[in-house]
């Protein structure tokens, strides 16, 4: 078995060695600068500025916490008024360790060059392990300068957590998981932060009105909402400068109100400062004491908007914002509360509103409403932006995004989602009708939040800021103490209310996460079975087809190989563009990837085939520009790759290195320093890198404008490709798109992958596109088709006829099945003596075990041969098999039936005898031009086929030997044949038990001759 291996290697020949050298992945194609990115430094004044306006977006939520949390905390009434003063001291203590020390000190640090949220603790991570489950990254895009990365000493702690880390698919898959569990869970803020907030705030009418129904109230909280999410389309834009002043007035007016009431009513709540009076709350005990602690919790919600906002503003406006004004507020405010509390316990349904005076009552109601409406809308758009990064990462299915302002590209709408969040919220605020069992469900999200939070951010000191292990035990221990005491007490509210954003989650991660893994099984299909680039070469320049002015963009997941759908393009199109650029647009962990780096370039075989591939990469920060500004930064980069390529390739001493990018060490070198001119000291604008297959522009040709100033004579060849590309652009771009879907197997037995008998596809489908590529009919019915045949009196198609008269004054073929083999034959005149009789070969390989021979027009074979053999390689590609005789026989068939019916097109003028040896032993097939097929013992066709007939028939045996056969095949041309027969004029071609077909040589066939007479 080795040596047949060893044979097969040896027998695969220079195209397969060009295939492993062209098939490469992009190297380090762009140039770049040196990764330095360090945080923008602000004046003193701006960072005030930042902090004022941070107020509006990133804490309107935790200040709209003190209109719902002590209710939620006694939702039976206050027994005892030192329940008061110790539930404040843990208000005021979990302010204290979550949002101030955790967040605002910690967790903000953990940012991904600005950028904070989840998924900027995932993309750390990713960058510094490997544990991103997106396959299509590549080694070179860790040179851009948004990319930063550690190194770790083998026997650190912190190089042996990445190492477990990496070490097995399902750590990497339970990190993915807990992302999406922390994503899910903030959508489902996103649905209960506006019930909650404006369902409390809409409940101050009651308090001046008592006999007022709470249906009212919560048709007043619905309206509110149908409102807000009816207006999302309309963007920000032209009312978010009002979010800060109305969230900076709602917490002066907050604060000052609690020192007024602790003024007034006791101001001896402020020994609930001291955690002593913690320690005596949870010491009296009860499983009432203990679930107070949800309502308790609810006091920090919010907390998340601190980290995910975060790339909004610089991280020292946000500490600032909240130390000085947020934080003291809020602490005066539940301290205000807790004093009128002290001596008003059966108000703490509407503490909030009882507590303010009457005098400023209405007013405060007025912006307490706006405040609600303000931290809602800030929920909602952050629930925007949080899907757009799940669909960057490849986890959410594609949706419509809408861009809302001109001036700000991170404002966004997503209309599918806006309306899925509105009916759930308005279901959630109808359904409960309350502010407690909201409050219930609200707390499980936060919680869970924190806790994805608190896990990430342990990998992150290990693994990004390298902590000492005692540091990282420190915080774990702290921030779980917290966070597990509140867990455990929202699991005892979970039937209150609290299932509500578990069902919530669960039904998001579960689509979320079908889509990540159909979205990663997609992509390994199509590298399994990416078009060899071999076969692609063995084309020719024009692939086989006819090549069209224009350009075409086929869109590919692949950044290196080329894509199984271009194959078909190939197969069933009749044309293809005179310029193919296939284009990979894909997402890297990182927050944003700079214009100048985004796009890398390089050419796909010869110049000749006019193939380039363009990888276009973004952050899950960015945001795609509209298509004509894509089209033109792409060709921008492309004729400057062009111009730099042209440049470079005369410094190679060999045509072939620089035809297809194979340089040496000795190359790199002299393609970097010829005549004295380097790639950095040349006046091409930044600097480029070249790769062992390719040369990249990194900015366009108008930016760089010193490019055709550089006393650089253009070559003609670069001239001529520059013209012929900025011709067929002008002729056209067409954007090509191809079409998956992804089903389960028969085999499979996993949830995600259910028998195909069911009938059951993925939960999501996997379908991408639906696109026009070219206004020609293709083969087949089509809107364009009509019937072009008619019926002979004999009833016969009357084209088909004189089709099978071309086949009849063809010459003379013939096959004949062996007990061991397939013998086919033909006879070979040319029509003059001057023509090279090596030149024509009447007899085609078309598998290594399937063989072809055809009588009638020449050319009309040659086109089923190119067919039969892309059926053959797209079978092989797929099933990793060779294709069997029958199935080929079958799909070629199926190509000459559809000429007979299709418009504008005729039947094939040729019959085929093909020969194969494959697990159903030898086997010998005639296909005639009107698409049938059989399969024969003995069969011949051509202008001698009567005669040749009679003499199969009379000749053949069931247990004839390949030899025999031979010399059968030979006899049977010899009874019509003009002239002296040899091995010049006639072919044969046989396949044995070894199942590989082959050409006799003149020399073997003469030598049968001489067996014969």
């Amino acid at each position: 078995m080795a040596s047949v291996g060893e044979e097969d290697n040896e027998n695969k020949g220079s195209m397969w060695d060009l295939d492993q050298k062209l098939d490469q992945p992009m190297d380090e194609e762009a140039g770049r600068i040196s990764n330095m990115y360090s945080e923008k430094k602000f004046s003193a004044l701006l960072i005030l500025r930042f902090a004022f306006q941070s107020l509006g977006v990133v804490y309107g939520d935790l200040g709209t916490s003190p209109l719902y949390v002590f209710y939620n905390t006694f939702p039976r009434g206050v027994s005892d008024t030192e329940d008061v003063i110790g539930a404040l001291s843990l208000i005021i203590y979990s302010l204290t360790l979550v949002p101030l020390l955790k967040y605002v000190f910690i967790v903000c640090r953990a940012n991904d060059n600005g950028q904070g949220g989840t998924f900027a603790l995932y993309s750390l991570l990713c960058r510094h392990a490997k544990v991103n489950t997106i396959p299509n990254q590549h080694r070179t895009d860790e040179q851009l300068t948004t990319y930063s990365r550690n190194t770790f000493p083998e026997n650190s702690f912190s190089g042996k957590t990445k190492r477990w880390l990496e070490g097995h698919a399902s750590r990497r898959n339970a990190l993915l998981i807990l992302v999406l569990v922390g994503t899910c869970m903030v959508i489902g803020d996103g649905i209960l932060t506006p019930a909650i907030s404006v369902l409390s705030a809409a409940g101050g009418i009651k308090v001046d009105h008592p006999k007022m129904s709470n249906d009212i109230v919560v048709l007043v909280a619905v309206v509110i909402l149908v409102g807000l999410f009816s207006l999302q389309h309309y963007g920000t834009d032209k009312v978010g400068w009002l979010f800060a002043p109305i969230v900076l007035l709602w917490f002066l007016l907050i604060g000052g109100i609690g020192i007024f009431n602790i003024w007034k009513f006791d101001s001896s709540v402020l020994r609930a400062f001291s955690p002593l009076y913690v320690y005596r709350y949870l010491k009296r005990g009860g499983r009432d004491r203990w679930t107070s602690l949800g309502g308790i919790m609810l006091s920090i919600t919010g907390t998340e908007a601190l980290f995910a906002d975060l790339g909004h503003f610089p991280v020292l406006a946000i500490q600032i914002a909240f130390t000085v004004v947020v934080f003291p507020c809020l602490l005066l405010a539940y301290s205000g509360q807790a004093a009128y509390l002290m001596s008003h316990s059966n108000d703490v349904v509407d503490v909030f509103y009882r507590s303010i005076p009457d005098s400023i009552y209405w007013p405060v109601f007025i912006i307490a409403t706006l405040a609600a409406i303000v931290a809602s809308q800030a929920t909602i758009s952050a629930t925007f932006s949080i899907i757009k990064q799940a669909l960057a990462l490849g986890c959410f299915p594609r949706v419509k995004v809408v861009h809302t302002s001109k001036n700000f590209l991170g404002q966004i709408y997503i209309p599918d989602i806006n309306w899925v969040l509105m009916i759930l919220c308005i279901a959630v605020t109808a359904g409960f009708k309350n502010q407690n069992q909201i409050g219930n469900a609200y707390g499980t999200a936060v919680v869970i939040v924190m806790l994805a939070t608190t896990f990430l951010m342990i990998l992150v000191m290990l693994l990004v800021w390298r902590c000492h292990w005692i540091l990282v035990l420190i915080f774990t221990g702290l921030s779980l103490v917290v966070e597990l005491t509140y867990f455990s007490a929202v699991l005892f509210k979970v039937d209150q209310g609290g299932w509500v954003p578990l069902v919530i989650a669960a039904a998001f991660l579960l689509v979320m996460y079908v889509w990540h893994y159909g979205t990663v099984k997609r992509y390994e299909f199509e590298m399994q079975s990416k078009v060899s680039m071999a076969w692609i070469l063995g084309l020719g320049p024009s692939l086989g087809l006819v090549r069209v002015p224009g350009i075409g963009l086929v869109y590919t997941e692949l950044a290196n190989g080329l894509p199984r759908i271009f194959s078909h393009f190939i197969t069933n199109l009749p044309a293809i563009h005179s310029v193919v650029i296939f284009v990979c647009v894909k997402y890297l962990p990182v927050y944003t990837v700079p214009e100048e780096e985004r796009f890398l370039v390089k050419r796909i075989g010869p110049k000749n085939f006019h193939m380039f591939r363009c990888v276009a990469r973004y952050g899950y920060k960015d945001l795609h520009k509209k298509d004509d500004d894509f089209e033109q930064i792409l060709f921008d980069n492309l004729f400057l790759f062009v111009r730099l390529e042209s440049m470079m390739e005369g410094c190679t001493d060999s045509d072939e290195y620089s035809l297809y990018g194979q340089q040496t060490a000795q190359s790199k070198d002299c393609l970097l320093s010829n005549n004295n001119v380097t790639v950095a000291d040349s006046d091409l604008g930044p600097p480029t890198i070249l790769s062992d297959d390719l040369i990249v522009a990194v900015k366009s040709p108008q930016a760089n404008p010193t490019m055709r100033s550089s006393g650089r004579t253009s070559s003609q060849t670069e001239v001529a490709e520059l013209e012929f590309l900025s011709s067929c652009r002008d002729a056209g771009v067409v954007h090509i798109l191809g079409n998956t879907v992804v089903r389960a197997r028969m085999n499979s037995r996993s949830l995600l992958h259910r028998p195909e008998q069911t009938h059951l596809r993925l939960p999501i489908s996997l379908t991408f596109i639906q696109f026009s590529v070219f206004s020609q009919a293709t083969m087949g019915d089509s809107q364009y088709s009509f019937s072009l045949t008619t019926f002979s009196p004999s009833g016969k198609l009357v084209q088909i006829e004189h089709a099978l008269t071309a086949v009849g004054s063809g010459q003379t073929s013939l096959g004949i099945k062996a007990a061991n083999g397939v013998v086919i034959a033909t006879e070979k005149k040319l029509p003059s003596i001057l023509v090279d009789e090596t030149s024509v070969q009447k007899i085609q390989l078309l598998t290594p075990n399937i063989g072809v021979v055809y009588s009638g027009m020449g050319p009309d074979s040659r086109v089923l041969v190119r067919k039969s053999r892309k059926q053959a390689e797209q079978y092989h590609r797929l099933y990793k098999e060779p294709i069997p005789v029958t199935q080929l026989v079958r799909e070629t068939a199926a190509v000459m039936q559809e000429f007979t019916q299709s418009g504008g097109v005729r039947p094939f003028g040729v019959s085929l005898l093909i020969a194969g040896f494959d697990d159903n032993g030898p086997q010998l097939y005639q296909v005639d031009p009107s698409g049938s097929y059989f399969s024969w013992k003995a069969s011949a066709m051509g202008k001698n086929v009567s005669n040749a007939k009679t003499f199969l028939e009379k000749r053949y045996m069931d247990d004839m030997e390949l030899d025999d056969a031979v010399h059968t095949a030979i006899l049977t041309l010899k009874e019509g044949f003009e002239g002296q027969i040899s091995g010049k004029n006639i072919e044969i071609g046989i396949i044995g038990n070894d199942k590989k077909f082959r050409v006799l040589t003149p020399a073997e066939i003469d030598d049968y001759l001489g067996e014969v007479v």
